[in-house]
């Protein structure tokens, strides 16, 4: 099993080995990004794709269509990701055991601070190769919930949205 530890209280640290692991699990399962996860959240495709972005919200304001804007920003997204939800999610998506495995120990990682060993059942850890992917499965119904409603125009990048 992966582990990760707190340094100073703060930060968590992956090995080298668990961070080829995490890239190689990453590489065999993003080619089903494309079918679970929405066309609006933007932030998988990489950090080029703001420009893209910007010159479509520009687009969006200045066409006259739209009257009102809502930009919201989640307050401590990682660490309010709930465990049970994100494994059902995973779940429904992959059938492989291996990969379901990999994914599932990623997510429910323990944590030893100080020697004491903690299970928390929210959050995930910034420096996984994966979080970006786990930010986005989680938030999959409201990118559904926005997708091809008539009036609003709505783009996602990781835990920002803009309506």
């Amino acid at each position: 099993m992966m582990q990760y530890k707190f340094i100073d209280g703060i930060v968590r640290v992956w090995s080298y080995l668990d961070r080829l692991m995490m890239y190689l699990l990453l590489q065999h399962i993003k080619s089903t990004f494309k079918h679970i996860i929405s066309p609006l959240c933007l932030h998988l495709t990489g950090p080029s794709v703001i420009k893209r972005m910007t010159a479509q919200i520009k687009a969006a304001l200045n066409s006259g269509h739209y009257h009102y804007v809502i930009r919201a920003d989640i307050s401590s997204y990682y660490a309010s990701i709930n465990h049970k939800i994100l494994l059902s999610q995973i779940s429904q998506h992959f059938n492989d055991p291996i990969v379901l495995k990999y994914l599932y120990d990623i997510i429910t990682i323990a944590i030893d601070y100080g020697g004491q060993v903690f299970l928390p059942t929210e959050g995930i850890p910034r420096q996984s190769p994966l979080s970006p992917f786990f930010g986005a499965l989680y938030l999959s119904a409201l990118d559904k919930a926005f997708t091809n409603k008539k009036g609003i125009f709505y783009l996602r990048y990781m835990d920002d949205c803009v309506s």
